[in-house]
């Protein structure tokens, strides 16, 4: 346990105030028809995401806090079993899923659109954006592990138990996902529950970083093919 400094304060009221208030207003202007510029909207998600994380690793270097508290571990124990098992079983769903979905007829795929609502203004639409699109998911599942479920079960620890940080985590982490609606925000805290559960019984970020990629990459790659079929 580390006393919180002004910078963690400062990162931690980022994380917890001012990105679900931007997420909430891009989501107001995206459903009053402000639809955004994908790629550049991808490369400055990019950008930032990765600056964040820059931020937060000279905090705790300057602190000189253990890489461990942040679940920067070497998976070697028998915990690391079920955490390669899940990633194996969750690729094995984004595989089953996506051939599934090639053999879906017109109707059926224009009833999956509609079921994305405001969260297909910003799925991909050319090969471009689907690559920019994927690398945005790369980004997410190892930048957001490591600042919503890493360093905020750290920083939390001090008020809350592991399972108390887990469910705040989850959902701070799903009020971040604000512009795709308040049905986005349940999923994602779902989402969020899930993989710190994934962290807390492997102990290593490593796994739910790689869940989280797929599980990006697995959205990003059906709102393509939807489409894309559409067009």
């Amino acid at each position: 346990m580390w006393a919180i400094t002004r910078a963690d304060a400062i990162l931690l009221g980022a994380m917890v105030i001012l990105a679900p208030a931007y997420s909430y207003y891009a989501g107001r202007r995206i459903a009053a028809g402000a639809i955004p510029v994908r790629t550049l909207a991808y490369v400055r998600t990019i950008i930032s995401w990765w600056l964040i994380v820059f931020a937060m690793a000279m905090i705790w270097l300057r602190m000189e806090r253990p890489p461990a508290a942040l679940g920067l571990t070497v998976p070697g124990d028998a915990r690391s079993w079920a955490g390669a098992i899940l990633c194996v079983l969750a690729l094995a769903y984004v595989n089953g899923q996506w051939r599934v979905l090639r053999q879906l007829p017109p109707e059926k795929l224009e009833r999956i659109r509609n079921s994305f609502g405001r969260t297909l203004a910003v799925l991909p639409q050319t090969p471009l954006e689907y690559r920019l699109f994927l690398a945005v998911s790369i980004t997410a599942g190892i930048c957001e592990e490591l600042l919503f479920r890493g360093y905020f079960f750290a920083m939390t620890s001090h008020w809350l138990t592991l399972a108390g940080s887990a469910v705040v985590s989850a959902f701070v982490f799903g009020l971040g996902h604000a512009y795709q609606g308040w049905k986005g925000v349940m999923k994602t805290t779902l989402a969020g529950l899930f993989l710190g559960g994934v962290y807390l019984g492997t102990g290593s970020l490593l796994w739910p970083a790689i869940l989280h990629s797929l599980i990006d990459v697995q959205g990003g790659s059906v709102g393509y093919r939807l489409l894309r079929s559409r067009a």
